[in-house]
């Protein structure tokens, strides 16, 4: 669980910006840029905020993650049948078509061996042989990070306990992701300009080209791999 406090991030930031009072940069606007660098953490990399949870199928293949949370973001791997006690493992929906045109129309089964993962629609995913309701399957999922709400005399008197949403070794590109944006604003200026952009490479640097997380994190096998 996170330990770090919101306000003490907004308090890191309030110093650095020399901004104590919030005068030029008010304590409301840092947390709203302290949300908009959990959102994008998370939409570059998925490992950041994750829930490893039991998911009840649907019958048929069609399984959408909405059925287990509301905030699902996008799928990370599905483990196991805990149903029947087996292993699901993953399969490129190619080899299900060319070998079996009606895999979605075969009748349903609690023995679900393996699931499909579309990246281009990641709060979706199929499972075949087809599952019957109620199949239990264990998996795991990237969340959205909550936003954040705390009312600005709480902000300002520190006396909030909120914590953070992502685990706290990602305190340092929160902050560079909020000093960008304070940055930013400011950016008529041209060292607040480099400022704002030294910040942002310093975010960036921290977590990493969203391309390799994606394909480090992809459910989808390599295309030579079979049933």
């Amino acid at each position: 669980m996170p330990a770090t406090k919101v306000v003490d991030l907004i308090n890191r930031a309030k110093i650095i910006l020399q901004d104590p009072d919030g005068t030029r940069w008010p304590e409301d606007e840092l947390l709203g840029w302290l949300n908009d660098a959990q959102m994008a953490i998370v939409n570059r990399r998925p490992d950041a905020l994750v829930v490893n949870t039991q998911f009840q199928c649907a019958e048929g293949t069609k399984q959408s993650l909405a059925t287990v949370s509301n905030d699902a973001f996008r799928l990370i791997k599905v483990y196991r049948n805990t149903t029947v006690g087996t292993v699901v493992r993953s399969i490129h929906g190619g080899i299900l078509d060319d070998q079996m045109q009606d895999w979605h129309f075969q009748d349903p089964t609690e023995n679900v061996r393996h699931y499909v993962f579309d990246p281009k629609d990641p709060k979706h995913f199929y499972v075949y042989p087809p599952a019957k309701a109620g199949v239990m399957l264990d998996l795991a999922y990237t969340r959205s990070p909550a936003v954040i709400t705390i009312a600005l005399a709480d902000l300002q008197t520190g006396v909030a306990t909120d914590t953070i949403e992502l685990d706290d070794c990602w305190c340092n590109a929160l902050l560079d992701f909020m000093l960008y944006r304070a940055f930013g604003k400011d950016s008529d200026y041209a060292p607040n300009q480099q400022r704002a952009m030294a910040h942002y490479q310093a975010f960036a640097t921290a977590i990493g080209d969203k391309s390799q997380p994606d394909a480090g994190m992809s459910p989808m096998p390599l295309p030579n791999v079979g049933a």
